[in-house]
């Protein structure tokens, strides 16, 4: 990834003078992402920080976020950058933004955001951008506004902070539970006059103007609802534990770790509507399980009001940014697909440089837009991730200072980046427990010395998955699929959101875990292991509404194919698996039962 230098210099001087200044909103706005707290010299980007870290720190950054978010959240819905309309793009309530409004042969029942589409991964790079910063009021203009209010003494070390912060991201890999922090109905920060408790923004959001008298925000059971909500109970409580029950089950760090090790394209990687794994599968499931079937992120037409959904689809943002350094030759996809109309945009072929609407760029994209192209860079928007920071002293990367990775190459930054993947998704971990060493010294160990294996390479082993392939169209959506070894061993799911209605989706959901438990299984055995497979593997497919399809069968379009592949593993922490080709088992009925068939 190649730091904008120039771009971000140039532009700096310019943003700085109107993110306070400027009182008057143009009728076109271009989202620049956050242009404060860049390094002047190198260029490097402050980092966005996992919630959790954020929130164990506290601080200055921490105080300045929360208030941020509590003063976005309170601006006048009918102002074009309020939170209520900056979500609104999304989804509901189904109109322009900005100077963008609907096109011919766009839809008047959906919002500008593709799903299991080509653009799905980038077009939210600059909608996360957008609500983090732009030339105007969003979160860190309003931390650097509330900065000033602080006393003298500690007004600096604030204005610093509110120049450097960026959006919180959920590592739901990681970390599969809420964090606790967004469950809390209220919480308590250092305001400019001490301390204060304010209802915690991250919690939950308010419609100002409730009941609604939008047109299409006046239809099913969340237009019932005041607040977002998360699972919630007939009294709207959001039932915590039902959502960390789910999450839980969900097999979230074997899926995300199985696209960082075997998918290759861009394209592949970033959306479901390609066979392979991607990072749009668990993101469904991070949806319907937050949700439950009555909740806000359940439904996409209502789901970005959550404040979960910004940290949820910062980290998709984090994993498409991870999985570009490791494969810096396939950072942006080279192929031109068919995509349904939505709210800006007809139905038709995208490719890259399609516009991102209704986001305006400076000058870097088509037509005065932002397009896939023109955002494969995330310097280019101001920020960072942890993973992707290496100091080149003592000490690891992952604070929201702006050290930069920009003084390693490609190669070496890929290497880093493996190494902080295996971290923290891989079944195998790094060799001691203490990971720190290993990153005072990445700097030296990239620059030339033998990698040293952290084991001796092991024989060849294999790893076992199962895709599932489905035509929405014959499915009621919103649904869930799940993939059981025995009775109420849930290993994994597929989520079908409730859009697109219709086009195939694919999900492959990782056994290895599963199987692994299973005591005396040799899972290099691939007869044995079919063997178990066959009296073991169930799948179940659920409606919205919690109701089980009893016949799956009836649905013509679903698959269901086992894969086993031989791999031999990494022999060290900077390096990924290496995998052969898959053997595939289709499943489905012979002679009266389910099973396995070559």
């Amino acid at each position: 990834m190649t730091l904008l230098v120039p771009f971000v210099l140039a532009a700096l001087a310019l943003w700085a003078s109107e993110v306070v200044a400027d009182e008057q909103q143009s009728a076109r706005i271009s989202v620049t992402g956050p242009l404060t707290g860049i390094d002047r010299q190198t260029g490097a980007a402050p980092a966005r920080m996992n919630i959790n870290d954020m929130w164990a720190r506290g601080g200055p950054s921490w105080d300045l976020y929360v208030l941020a978010l509590a003063e976005l959240q309170a601006v006048d819905e009918s102002d074009e950058l309020s939170y209520f309309q900056i979500m609104g793009i999304h989804g509901l309530p189904f109109r322009g933004w900005s100077d963008v409004g609907q096109v011919a042969g766009g839809s008047n029942m959906a919002g500008f955001c593709p799903h299991s589409q080509l653009l799905f991964g980038l077009w939210h790079r600059p909608f996360i951008s957008l609500y983090e910063a732009s030339r105007a009021q969003t979160l860190v203009t309003h931390a650097i506004q509330i900065a000033q209010q602080y006393a003298s003494d500690k007004a600096p070390t604030y204005r610093d902070a509110a120049e450097k912060l960026r959006v919180a991201y959920w590592d739901w890999a990681a970390d599969p539970s809420l964090p606790e922090v967004i469950t809390l109905e209220n919480i308590g920060v250092n305001g400019p006059n001490g301390p204060v408790t304010i209802r915690n923004p991250l919690h939950s959001y308010y419609f100002q103007n409730y009941p609604f008298t939008l047109q299409y925000m006046n239809g099913g059971p969340l237009s019932k609802q005041n607040h977002s909500t998360r699972c919630p109970t007939k009294d709207l409580v959001d039932d915590v534990a039902k959502v960390n029950a789910g999450l839980a089950s969900s097999g979230f760090k074997g899926q995300v770790y199985n696209t960082f090790t075997t998918v290759t394209s861009f394209q592949n990687m970033e959306t479901d509507r390609y066979t392979s794994a991607s990072f749009e599968s668990p993101h469904n499931n991070v949806h319907n399980t937050v949700g439950c079937s009555n909740g806000s992120m359940y439904d996409l037409n209502w789901s970005a009001f959550d404040p979960a959904f910004m940290l949820h689809h910062a980290n998709v943002d984090r994993l498409i940014a991870l999985w570009q350094a490791i494969y810096p030759n396939a950072s942006i996809f080279n192929v031109v697909d068919w995509a349904g109309a939505l709210y800006g945009t007809p139905a038709g072929y995208v490719s890259a440089d399609t516009p991102l609407k209704p986001f305006h760029d400076d000058g870097g994209g088509y037509d005065g837009f932002h397009t896939s192209r023109s955002v494969r860079d995330i310097s280019v928007l101001g920020y960072t991730y942890p993973e992707l920071q290496v100091q080149s002293g003592s000490g690891s990367g992952g604070g929201n200072s702006s050290n930069s990775s920009q003084s390693l190459s490609p190669d070496e930054l890929a290497d880093h980046v493996r190494f902080m993947v295996n971290a923290l998704y891989s079944n195998l971990p790094p060799q001691g427990n203490d990971t720190a060493p290993h990153l005072r010294s990445l700097a030296g160990r990239l620059r030339g010395m033998d990698r040293v294996p952290t084991r001796r390479p092991h024989a060849t082993r294999k790893t076992w998955s199962v895709a599932i392939s489905v035509d929405r169209a014959d499915v009621p959506l919103p649904a869930t699929i799940g993939c059981f070894l025995g009775e109420g061993n849930q290993v994994g799911r597929m989520s079908l959101l409730a859009i697109p209605a219709e086009g195939v989706t694919h999900s492959t959901i990782p056994l290895d875990t599963a199987l692994g438990a299973v005591g005396g299984l040799d899972l290099a055995d691939a007869e044995e292991v079919a063997g178990y497979l066959n009296q073991t593997l169930r799948f179940e497919v659920v409606m919205g509404d919690g109701t089980p399809i009893d016949n799956i069968e009836s649905i013509p379009s679903l698959q269901f194919v086992v894969q086993d592949r031989d791999y031999t593993p990494r022999e060290n922490d900077m390096e990924f698996p290496t995998y052969g080709p898959a053997s595939t088992r289709k499943w489905g009925r012979r002679h009266g039962r389910w099973a396995m068939s070559d």
